[in-house]
C-alpha cells in the first residue's frame, strides 16, 4: 500500500498528476491518501487526482483527514470515475 502525503495546499491539477505518478506509488495496490496537514483544496485538484488513481488501475483508496468539504469533493469525484473510497475524518 502506498501512502500520499497531500499538502498543505492542494488546488493544481498538474499537482495530483505528479503526486499520483509519483515513483512510491504502485499501480493496481491500494493507496492512501493522507490529508491531515492539508488546509485549502478545491474540487479540480479532488477530480484530477481520482482521474489519476483510476488511470493507474488503482481502484481503492483511503483518505485521512482533511476539511469536510474536502471529504465530500473527494468522495464525489471517487464516485464519478468510480473508485471506492474509505474516509477516515480523524476527528
Amino acid at each position: 500500500m502506498s501512502t500520499i502525503r497531500l499538502p498543505r495546499i492542494a488546488v493544481s491539477r498538474d499537482l495530483a498528476k505528479d503526486l499520483v505518478w509519483a515513483d512510491e506509488v504502485k499501480a493496481d495496490e491500494p493507496v492512501v491518501l493522507d490529508g491531515r496537514w492539508m488546509v485549502v483544496n478545491n474540487e479540480d485538484f479532488a477530480s484530477q487526482l481520482a482521474t489519476e488513481l483510476r488511470k493507474r488501475n488503482i481502484v481503492h483508496f483511503e483518505v485521512l483527514g482533511g476539511s469536510p468539504e474536502w471529504q465530500d469533493a473527494i468522495r464525489a469525484a471517487g464516485a464519478t470515475y468510480n473508485v471506492q473510497i474509505n474516509v477516515q475524518s480523524l476527528d
